[in-house]
């Protein structure tokens, strides 16, 4: 009997072996890259600052109250002054008092209107992002 205990413990560390060659030969197998499987480096293409300028936006600094109340008072009509303050994407917090010295100066009730209707959808838009729901671009 200990002839067939001795074939039988043969045959497990046989089988044990072959289980752990297969596996070191799987492991092996996935760290190393032929040549031909082997992943090319990314190449990145740059761009020149020329380029880049040509991609970029141009940026139009904000128009200040006091350029709004210059152009009221060299003539320029309602809509030159909203078309600037639009161009430029200013947006005004102003107070009551505020809004009644630039009318004093001479800047006209519609611009002034325009400011405030502008200040009030910029506030809902942040609302409502800050909220999660539709902004007023629509």
């Amino acid at each position: 009997m200990s002839i067939l205990k001795l074939l039988s413990f043969k045959t497990e560390i046989a089988k044990l072996l072959s289980i752990v060659f297969v596996s070191v030969f799987l492991l092996a197998s996935c760290a190393t890259t032929n040549s031909a499987g082997a992943a090319k480096q990314a190449q990145v293409d740059r761009i020149t600052p020329e380029e880049l300028a040509k991609l970029m936006p141009n940026t139009v600094e904000n128009v200040s109250l006091d350029e709004v109340v210059a152009d009221s008072k060299a003539g320029k009509t309602a809509d030159d002054i909203i078309a600037k303050i639009k161009a430029s994407n200013s947006v005004y917090d102003l107070t009551p008092s505020q809004s009644l010295d630039l009318s004093q100066k001479g800047v006209s009730a519609q611009v002034l209107d325009y400011i405030h209707q502008q200040y009030e959808l910029a506030s809902t838009a942040v609302q409502n992002r800050a909220a999660g729901t539709a902004d007023w671009r629509g």
